[in-house]
């Protein structure tokens, strides 16, 4: 295999060198020539058109100045002419009428009389709630920054006569603005005052406030030499570049011309060589392509394409030779391969006829083309019956199952696989439940591995059948429990009546003692009657129908606190909340759990009025902690645990009312939420019951 191991030359590197020379041979001198007299010409525009803004401006600013000193006087003069302020009955109000009657003229904008102390005695015009409440000036000129309207105003001063009240002096306030700086702005020309470092205003208006002025083509007027702190006028000039685009243009082509013809001459003759070095690689590609093999014609064209140079082409030349030598070597090794493979197929032939688990081959449209002997005995067929039949043909024909099977396909034809249990029938008629794995194989057809699942299913069955006694029994057991209490309930109303009805008509003969055994008689018997009930609500929390909605905490605290209303206000009790969140859950069971909560902290609660808090604070994770935090009397540690469970009371009957039943229905509650409860209590210090809920 001959191979060129000259130095490479890149083929771009050789054009670009060539155009490189012949551009720079035609157009450089052209090109420093244009730009340096176009440079001249534009830096000598612009900057006489800037000085002669400049000039323009700094009179034009003496201009507005002398105008503004005239309008002062004439302002002055009217007043003094109309005598409005000499006398001081209602001078003000005559005065505020004649400006607003004079409001038409741009003279009466901004306008302020004070004393030479500097006190404002009047204000008036648009922006007067911003103008200064004092006013004291070294000279008759002078500059006023409203911080509020982040206004400038340019301030002029003439005394002024009151009559039997001496002299006054009379301010006049023009707006350094942007429509000042608009009206006196032409066309190439911007204008921007500044302020301190800020700019206030702008020709282009509020958005040329924003704008970073460059030093380029900017000139820096100071609008009152005479004053220790003036604003600056900054006058930003453009200038139209010397030359139009037709020039530009006629510039631009001439290069070109020349380019292009030095380009001809340098880089033909290269090209005819190259385009020659081409033309035999595609020579070699081709009888290489119709032989696919290595002959001496091949080598020659080869070798025609490379060059002393070792430049791409070159490159090329040797790859494709490499590659069809490399080719050439593939195609041995590819015989080998087939060979192996071949063997391969053999293998997986008989590994598809010993698999235990029912295989078979289908086309796209369902048509069995390969069976294992597990298919064959499985479903009661030959494997040349099951070619002769489709799929379809083998399962039960039950709307689902049908359904089933098209899923199947359809997930097939979208994902290139696909799992599900479709019933199968034997040629005996049995049924049998298949779980079906399915791979497109790519070529037309689809692997389906069947798992017999026809014993499984039928367990599952069994126990949904024992699942659904278990729960009819769960049904008949709370129709009892309800039975049971009320039955229950009915002698114990008795004998509390009964107690009553032998107490009356003993009447006088009625002993201290027997009086003391009637009352415990009915006391007994009531506390039956709130253990049987509370003992049904227990019941009915843990077992009741749950909804699942959206419930707001907030409304379900309201309508706790509603049921509990005339507790509150016989016990005197403050309740204070955080703002609640809302939860999935059922209403009535959040609003019965903050009843329980809200009651036993009005309850437990000794010397004092009682104070509770609805408190709900954020995790770390994101979640809600939710609870009620009472003054009362407080839990002991070791029975923090306890206090949950049913009937369990940490104090005689006699020194607090209940059954103990309440916070074992909050933990029944919590629970079938999905949270859990516990309580934060030292004994005499208050307790902080806590509880969280599922699906906040």
């Amino acid at each position: 295999m001959a191979r060129n191991d000259a130095p490479r030359h890149s083929l771009m590197g050789q054009a670009v060198a060539r155009l490189g020379a012949a551009l720079a041979a035609s157009a450089l001198l052209a090109v420093l020539i244009s730009a340096w007299y176009y440079q001249a010409a534009y830096t000598k525009a612009r900057q006489q058109k800037s000085a002669d803004n400049a000039s323009h401006f700094q009179a034009r600013i003496a201009d507005l100045e002398y105008d503004a000193e005239v309008d002062a006087l004439r302002i002055k003069a009217r007043l003094e002419f109309t005598g409005l302020l000499e006398d001081p009955s209602h001078r003000w109000a005559k005065l505020h009428s004649y400006f607003t009657a004079q409001s038409g003229s741009a003279r009466f904008r901004n306008l302020l009389v004070g004393r030479p102390d500097g006190k404002v005695l009047f204000r008036y015009g648009d922006g007067a709630e911003h103008l200064p409440s004092t006013m004291v000036m070294a000279g008759n000129t002078d500059w006023y920054y409203s911080p509020e309207s982040e206004m400038l105003y340019r301030v002029y001063r003439v005394p002024l006569w009151l009559g039997m009240e001496g002299s006054a002096n009379f301010y006049l306030f023009k707006a350094m603005d942007n429509a000042l700086l608009f009206r006196n702005a032409y066309p190439g020309t911007d204008l921007f005052l500044s302020w301190r470092g800020t700019i206030v205003a702008s020709s282009l208006g509020e958005a040329g406030k924003a704008e970073a002025l460059p030093d380029r083509d900017v000139r820096t007027l100071v609008w009152d030499r005479s004053a220790p702190e003036s604003p600056l006028l900054l006058v930003r000039t453009y200038a139209a570049p010397p030359f139009s685009t037709w020039e530009v243009a006629v510039v631009a082509a001439l290069l070109v011309a020349a380019f292009a013809a030095l380009s001809w001459f340098s880089i033909g003759d290269w090209l005819t060589r190259t385009a020659r070095r081409v033309l035999s690689l595609e020579q070699a590609s081709r009888l290489f392509s119709s032989r696919q093999a290595l002959s001496a014609e091949l080598a020659e064209n080869l070798d025609m394409a490379r060059s002393r140079v070792g430049d791409e082409l070159t490159g090329v030349a040797d790859s494709l030779d490499e590659l069809m030598h490399t080719v050439v070597r593939r195609n041995e090794e590819r015989r080998v391969y087939e060979t192996e493979l071949r063997e391969r197929e053999r293998k997986l032939r008989s590994y598809f006829n010993l698999s235990l688990d029912p295989i078979i081959v289908v086309d796209r449209q369902g048509r069995i083309q390969e069976a294992n002997p597990s298919a064959c005995r499985m479903l009661g067929y030959t494997e040349e019956e099951l070619r002769q039949r489709g799929v379809r043909d083998l399962i039960a024909q039950d709307e689902a199952n049908l359904a089933a099977d098209r899923k199947h396909f359809e997930d097939l034809a979208r994902e290139g696989c696909s799992r599900g249990e479709v019933v199968h029938l034997t040629k005996g008629g049995e049924s049998l439940v298949f779980d079906v794995n399915g791979v497109d194989l790519g070529d037309g057809h689809i692997l389906g591995v069947l798992r017999d699942m026809t014993e499984r299913r039928r367990m599952e069955q069994l126990q949904a059948q024992h699942m659904a006694e278990l729960a009819r029994i769960n049904a008949e057991l709370d129709e009892f429990t309800y039975v049971a209490s009320h039955d229950l309930q009915e002698p114990l109303r008795k004998l509390v009546s009964f107690s009553v009805l032998l107490e009356r008509d003993l009447g006088k003969e009625l002993t201290t003692p027997v009086a003391t055994d009637l009352k415990f008689i009915a006391e007994s018997a009531r506390r039956m009657k709130t253990l049987v009930q509370d003992l049904l609500a227990l019941s009915r929390a843990g077992k009741s129908v749950m909804g699942r909605e959206r419930v707001s905490l907030d409304e379900a605290a309201d309508l706790a606190l509603e049921n509990l209303e005339m507790m509150v206000q016989e016990r005197g009790a403050v309740i204070e909340r955080d703002a609640l969140p809302e939860a999935w859950g059922d209403a009535t069971l959040l609003a019965q759990l903050y009843q329980n909560l809200i009651g036993n902290g009005i309850k437990y609660v000794k010397d004092a009025p009682p104070r509770l808090r609805l408190t709900a604070e954020r995790t770390a994770e994101g979640g809600w902690v939710l609870g009620v935090r009472d003054n009362g009397i407080g839990i002991r540690p070791e029975y923090v645990q306890q206090i949950f469970q049913p009937f369990k009371r940490l104090h005689g009957q006699g020194e607090y009312e209940g059954t103990g039943i309440g916070l074992a229905i909050c933990r029944k509650v919590v629970e079938r939420h999905g949270g859990r409860i516990w309580v934060e209590s030292e004994e005499g210090r208050g307790a902080h019951f806590k509880f969280t809920l599922g699906g906040m």
